[in-house]
């Protein structure tokens, strides 16, 4: 599994058993916010894309059938760590669902508000940018401020 990120406001993948909320989490963060944002029902779904497709950030509802969304936050965690992944959970959230959800980046719960959500995804994708930055500086840096060049660069022999 390899993660490119976009460059523009994000590509954000949601899980959500509930077509309701999915479509409230598709218009707030998609037609408010413009990012590009695809949903599926179910972790199997998911894992699919995630295998397929670059993501700025999974956005899985904590309560799908079977641990799905524990299971593929362990598979994004082993297979692409600095993925973004945040957990949607119902209100309250209780002492065993704050538990498994500790190596998610971050949750929101339902019933959601605008304002949490979006803040949720432009935090967790900015944060995700500027570390993905500041890594990328660090590794020029260490070769001597020589960045790296493919064969398919086409810098590559001209001099």
């Amino acid at each position: 599994m390899r993660n490119t990120p976009s460059t523009g406001p994000g590509k954000i993948l949601v899980v959500e058993r509930d077509p309701a909320v999915a479509l409230f989490t598709e218009t707030i963060l998609g037609v408010w916010e413009g990012f590009e944002v695809t949903a599926v029902p179910d972790g199997g779904a998911a894992a699919a894309l995630i295998e397929r497709e670059p993501w700025d950030l999974i956005l899985a509802d904590y309560e799908l059938p079977n641990t799905e969304a524990l299971r593929l936050l362990a598979t994004v965690r082993q297979e692409s760590p600095d993925l973004p992944f945040a957990m949607i959970a119902a209100f309250p959230v209780l002492e065993p669902a704050a538990a498994a959800m500790e190596d998610a980046d971050g949750f929101v719960t339902k019933p959601m508000k605008p304002s949490h959500l979006i803040g949720l995804a432009t935090g967790l994708i900015e944060r995700s940018r500027r570390l993905r930055e500041q890594r990328e500086q660090t590794e020029c840096r260490g070769r001597g401020g020589q960045r790296e060049r493919s064969a398919d660069d086409p810098t590559t022999g001209i001099f």
